[in-house]
């Protein structure tokens, strides 16, 4: 299912509108003091229950701007205007005209403020009423309202903008309102046939707990960026494969981890990032992530629309698709019973001639990402060793990461032969190893299983005669 995120956001269109001069004054000598007009025209979207063509409803109720409040005031900090209106629901806009605006012969610089839905972050008691209010703390306001608990709790919004008025002229402006946070739409599709249920599902390892009123491209230093939980509804699915939502908002900031949504199902924990690298979530965007139950497996897709346009696809399951390309890879026998892919210690010019080296692509699922392991600490990857899932339809070198495999020390005769395993996990399953060696390279690669390559120590002497044989 292709679900289309909408970036919720009310525009402001702002005509500014100076005082005719009277034809007696002189042309670019104003008098100080000029009068001037500012007009505003709020725009806001119509409350619908009507569903867009992707299936889902443009704005809900407590997203819908019900109160507006607006204040302009020159830089000194002097409030001129502080005005708070209701919003009909019916209502599509809001005009409002600021006469006997007072600007200097040279033009003015005037602070506008604009905050919907006022009541959903203020504190018991608290106002914005009046002229003395402090709009340094106001611009710098840092809001952590849980606005899940209850859920679907209203929504405010806030814009600032700085707008030059000069006499004589018609100034225009427009304004943005945008949300505090973001908004993720989690949707679950039943295909199996029979009635299903999901549980513990939650944003994993926490989210930032609060963000400014006003943006301004910066987390506060005040917030903690895995400081709240994000959980959601236990979803008891019918056999009919309908679509069960559940709707939560995050504060949006950069997290240094990737979002990603765990569940359980018939038993099994599943982890389900949301996006490739996806470690913020941006305010005023929605996240559309519709997770599909099909046989054994889940498929999810998760669609983005930023200000940018940008859409992120993801399919998911614990099980992939890998290729792999053998380039220095070759099996070394000893004791008789034992075959491993050889690798040798080496560093400087030449020495990479001597590492094992292989070729990982995954195709399906788009947009998991995975990771190559080595389960002795005594071998090293030099280089990449995760990589994503890049489709069916992607070009042949796309995806491709080269893995290259050295043993941290040199080869001591003395010791047993150091030995370990290469194998591969998936970010949807990272505690279960994958099955990535087709059944026709189990020979080639000495697995028995097509989850672990078997890596093995060997020395130069030995190395020799390996490479020396196998040269062109």
């Amino acid at each position: 299912m292709r679900n289309i995120m909408k970036s919720y956001r009310i525009g402001v269109c702002l005509l500014l509108l100076s005082v005719l001069l009277p034809t007696s004054c002189i042309k670019d000598n104003y008098p100080a003091g000029e009068k001037a007009s500012v007009t505003m025209t709020f725009t806001t979207r119509v409350q619908s229950d009507a569903p867009s063509v992707d299936g889902s409803v443009p704005l809900l109720d407590n997203e819908q701007m019900k109160t507006l409040r607006v204040i302009v005031a020159r830089k000194s900090g002097e409030i001129l205007f502080n005005v708070k209106y209701d919003i009909d629901v019916n209502e599509t806009f809001k005009k409002i005209t600021f006469s006997e605006l007072t600007t200097n012969k040279n033009g003015e610089k005037f602070d506008f403020y604009a905050i919907a839905n006022e009541e959903a972050f203020l504190d018991a008691g608290e106002s914005l009423e009046g002229k003395e209010i402090n709009l340094t703390e106001l611009k710098a306001r840092v809001i952590n309202k849980n606005f899940n608990s209850p859920a679907l709790s209203q929504l405010p919004q806030a814009a600032y903008q700085e707008i030059e008025v000069k006499p004589g002229e018609n100034n225009e402006a427009t304004m943005q309102l945008l949300f505090p946070v973001a908004k993720i739409n989690l949707s679950f599709v039943n295909t199996t046939g029979s009635k299903q249920h999901i549980s513990e599902v939650k944003l994993q390892n926490g989210t930032p707990n609060g963000a400014k009123l006003f943006y301004d491209g910066n987390m506060p230093t005040s917030v903690d960026k895995t400081g709240m939980n994000i959980t959601f509804d236990d979803f008891a699915l019918n056999a009919g494969g309908e679509n069960t939502s559940c709707v939560r908002y995050v504060y949006p900031g950069e997290t240094d981890q990737q979002y990603v949504i765990t569940a359980k199902w018939n038993g099994k924990e599943y982890t389900l990032p949301l996006a490739v690298d996806l470690t913020n979530l941006a305010r005023g965007s929605q996240y559309n992530v519709t997770i599909t139950l099909i046989g054994g497996d889940l498929t999810v897709s998760c669609k983005v629309q930023d200000w940018e346009e940008t859409s992120h696809e993801v399919q998911l399951s614990d099980k992939g698709e890998f290729e792999v390309g053998v380039v220095n890879a070759y099996p070394f026998s000893w004791d008789d019973d034992k075959k491993a892919i050889a690798t040798q210690y080496g560093e400087g010019a030449g020495a990479a001639d001597r590492y094992a080296t292989l070729t990982l692509r995954m195709t399906t699922p788009l947009g998991v990402t995975w990771q190559a392991h080595l389960d002795n600490p005594a071998f090293e990857f030099v280089g990449e060793s995760a990589g994503v899932g890049v489709g069916t339809d992607a070009g042949k070198e796309e995806g491709v990461v080269t893995l290259k495999i050295r043993p941290v020390n040199t080869y001591d005769a003395t010791q047993e032969r150091r030995t370990a395993n290469l194998y591969v996990t998936l970010g949807t399953k990272p505690n279960e190893h994958a099955l990535f060696v087709d059944h026709s390279s189990w020979t080639e690669l000495c697995t028995s299983d097509g989850v672990n390559i078997p890596i093995v120590q060997v020395s130069s002497t030995e190395g020799d005669n390996i490479w020396s044989q196998t040269a062109p």
